[in-house]
C-alpha cells in the first residue's frame, strides 16, 4: 500500500496554500495488515493535518517539497505510527509497511 499526496495548485499559488489530499492506493487485499480501515484513515487524517499546517505556514513561498518531506517524516516515524495502534497491531502494520510510503500526484 502506498499513500499518494494529491496537490492541486490554486491560481494564486504560492500566495495561497495548495489544495492537498491523501489517498491510499492498494494493490494488495485490505486484510494484508492487522488493522482496520478506520485506523488507517485516522493515521492519514493526522498526516494530512500536519502537511496542511506546513502548507499554511509557508504561504508566499513554494512549499510542495516541504509538504512531501513532512508527510514522509510523519509516515516514517514509527513512534508516531505506533501511537495509533495497540502493541499487537503495530508490529504487523510497521513491518509490512512498504517504502516509499508517500508518493506525489500533481494535478
Amino acid at each position: 500500500k502506498n499513500v499518494h499526496l494529491k496537490v492541486e495548485y490554486p491560481s494564486m499559488y504560492p500566495d495561497e496554500a495548495p489544495l492537498l489530499s491523501l489517498h491510499q492506493r492498494s494493490s494488495s487485499p485490505p486484510d494484508t495488515f492487522d488493522c482496520s480501515q478506520q485506523q488507517i484513515d485516522t493515521v492519514l487524517t493526522s498526516c494530512l493535518d500536519q502537511i496542511q499546517t506546513i502548507a499554511n505556514l509557508e504561504v508566499g513561498m513554494p512549499c510542495i517539497m516541504t509538504c512531501i518531506q513532512t508527510g514522509q517524516d510523519f509516515l516514517s516515524d514509527e513512534s508516531i505510527l505506533a501511537s495509533f495502534f495497540t502493541k499487537e497491531e503495530e508490529g504487523d502494520f510497521l513491518i509490512n509497511l512498504p517504502r516509499p510510503i508517500l508518493l506525489l500526484v500533481l494535478e
